[in-house]
């Protein structure tokens, strides 16, 4: 979640001093750089081969023999970033909690809102009964024309108090790779990994890449399916360009770092490598589901526009209203 609100306009960071926190609470960070310092660097040495391996274009497939990375100078700054942080409580049964999360500098806003389909079909349920009621005392039901927008105004009002399974879309197999009974299995795994996460989950295969770039092919038909920002994460069969891909928004981003979506590539491989692409789309909903049921690591890491030559660790404060 707080991946989905940057960036932060960093080049504008200038020395703290006590008056900024004047007027709010905010706590004091809990984590020291040397009880990360072991992480940080595997980010830096995962990161590094993924800049590598990207690198390497026109090949299927790459074997990795050797790696050798060296880390020179290190350097490590704690910065205070204004994130409000909001937490609260569902009305409803479940008691579900909702953290909602905005940039402090650019208003950028990252979360999930609940939505009491309960009060909302209370709600609909009474302007579908105004409406009739209307309708008998002006006596409108002859004029018909009059009438039909009214009622796909109801219909499509009532519609929004219903839940849609969001699994059902989640499979666009273009490129053919997949048969009916691979595809309602994939569905059906699908949906306990959107119900924890709250994040809409796809699987496309092209072989018809009119970008010329999987990462562009997967964000942009991320952008176009949830919006910008949303809950949502894509795996990408392109059979074009020989490649596969993941791209992430909203929460997702929390969930699977770099790292992470290097280790489920890493093992997607295997089936690709194989021609079964059933096993390959597994694999990518299985790891992500291990990835979501540990958690978000706690820790985020800012990059530099070039991105490898330094690094900021920031502990995030939760500021409170």
């Amino acid at each position: 979640m707080v991946e989905g609100v940057q960036p932060f306009l960093i080049d504008q960071a200038v020395p703290f001093k006590s008056q900024y926190l004047a007027g709010f609470q905010a706590e004091k960070r809990d984590i020291e750089y040397e009880a990360i310092k072991k992480h940080v660097q595997q980010e830096l040495q995962d990161y590094s081969e993924s800049l590598l391996r990207d690198s390497a274009s026109g090949y299927t497939t790459l074997t990795n023999v050797r790696t050798d990375i060296s880390l020179n100078q290190e350097n490590n700054h704690y910065m205070l970033l204004p994130i409000w942080l909001v937490t609260y409580r569902s009305q409803e049964q479940s008691k579900k909690v909702y953290y909602y999360a905005m940039n402090g500098q650019t208003g950028k806003v990252s979360g999930v809102l609940p939505i009491s389909y309960t009060r909302l079909g209370l709600a609909t349920l009474g302007i579908f009964r105004w409406t009739l009621s209307t309708l008998f005392i002006r006596r409108l039901f002859p004029m018909k024309k009059r009438l039909l927008p009214i009622f796909f105004l109801i219909l499509l009002t009532f519609g929004l108090a219903l839940p849609v399974s969001a699994a059902e879309n989640s499979i666009d197999d273009d490129a053919q790779l997949l048969t009916p009974d691979q595809i309602n299995q994939l569905k059906q795994e699908i949906q306990p990994l959107e119900e924890k996460t709250k994040a809409s989950a796809f699987i496309v295969t092209t072989n018809n890449n009119t970008y010329g770039d999987e990462q562009e092919y997967a964000d942009h038909y991320l952008l176009n399916k949830v919006g910008k920002d949303q809950n949502a994460i894509l795996f990408l069969i392109d059979m074009d360009l020989r490649k596969v891909y993941i791209s992430t928004s909203g929460n997702m981003i929390d969930y699977m770092t770099d790292a992470r979506i290097d280790d489920t590539l890493d093992k997607v491989m295997d089936g690709m490598s194989q021609g079964n692409y059933f096993a390959a789309a597994q694999t990518f909903v299985q790891e992500t589901q291990a990835f979501v049921d540990k958690g978000f690591l706690g820790v985020t890491i800012v990059w530099t526009a070039k991105q490898v030559k330094s690094l900021v660790i920031k502990s995030l404060p939760r500021w409170k209203w």
